[in-house]
């Protein structure tokens, strides 16, 4: 795999599961069960069915977010562009220390593993959030529920914001 198509497939993840996982699945999920939790849309059934239909699509999104992020040191690595020419064209002596050194400037000029270590945060958190969420939904406490979709609405816009920041660590714009 080239330097350039494995950084371009870890960004491309990136961006996917960005746009369409968090931002255009998990937000206007969490979102609309608030609203309807909140009583300002109606339609019961989104609730009762939310952990057997919403809950699996949200753990299968966080599931995919922690495996980008667990793969972002080594995917989203300038270290690959090392095994593409012209860089894999370099001697020997040099292929031993100047893919580690600039793996390694990477690393600290972008905070990598700071941006990594707060999205995988971000992720534990909804996690928690929503099992909370599911624990208030059978309870049946509107109050609790409502303010258990809250945190968990907010908790997901946050992660939202953070898988996009990741894109700073890229080390090329196409």
């Amino acid at each position: 795999m080239s330097g350039v198509t494995g950084v371009g497939q870890w960004e491309r993840r990136r961006a996917q599961l960005s746009h369409d996982r968090i931002k255009n699945g998990a937000v206007p999920a969490i979102s609309k069960f608030y609203r309807i939790a909140a009583g300002e849309v109606l339609e019961a059934d989104y609730l009762f069915d939310f952990e057997r239909v919403s809950l699996p699509v949200l753990q299968a999104s966080l599931d995919q977010v922690e495996d980008l992020v667990n793969d972002a040191e080594v995917g989203a690595s300038p270290r690959v562009f090392f095994h593409e020419t012209p860089l894999n064209g370099c001697g020997a002596v040099t292929l031993g220390w100047l893919p580690d050194a600039i793996h390694e400037n990477w690393m600290r000029r972008h905070r990598v593993r700071e941006r990594v270590g707060r999205v995988k945060r971000s992720v534990e958190q909804v996690r928690e959030l929503l099992e909370h969420l599911c624990h208030d939904l059978q309870q049946s406490d509107n109050a609790e529920l409502i303010g258990a979709a809250r945190m968990v609405q907010n908790s997901i816009h946050r992660l939202s914001e953070e898988l996009s920041e990741l894109a700073a660590i890229v080390p090329y714009r196409r």
